[in-house]
């Protein structure tokens, strides 16, 4: 993807929640409130989970999500550490957001 100084990196809140399914077995393979938006000026993408799941004998790329906030920063302070070590997002496993922007978390 981009250098880093083309990247922005935060942790988005969805209030419905997300879940992500197996497209064979519809087994939940991932769920929570919050996930972790990189952006270009031009693209969304999800941080995905890393070791990558396997389900019904298949790699599958699936967004990481959260129940917490705290969980949520914590993932963004160690997803933006990993592009400044590359010095690009090569190191992510990303996963095309598929969701628009969410709206403001609860304060």
């Amino acid at each position: 993807m981009n250098k880093r100084w083309d990247v922005a990196v935060k942790p988005e809140y969805y209030p419905r929640g997300i879940e992500v399914f197996c497209p064979e077995c519809r087994h939940v393979l991932s769920n929570g409130r919050w996930t972790i938006c990189v952006m270009t000026s031009s693209e969304r993408h999800w941080v995905g989970h890393f070791p990558p799941i396997n389900c019904c004998g298949k790699e599958r790329k699936v967004a990481a999500l959260f129940d917490t906030e705290d969980a949520a920063n914590k993932a963004v302070d160690l997803t933006n550490r990993m592009i400044e070590r590359d010095g690009d997002t090569s190191g992510l496993r990303l996963v095309r957001a598929r969701i628009d922007p969410p709206s403001k978390p609860p304060r």
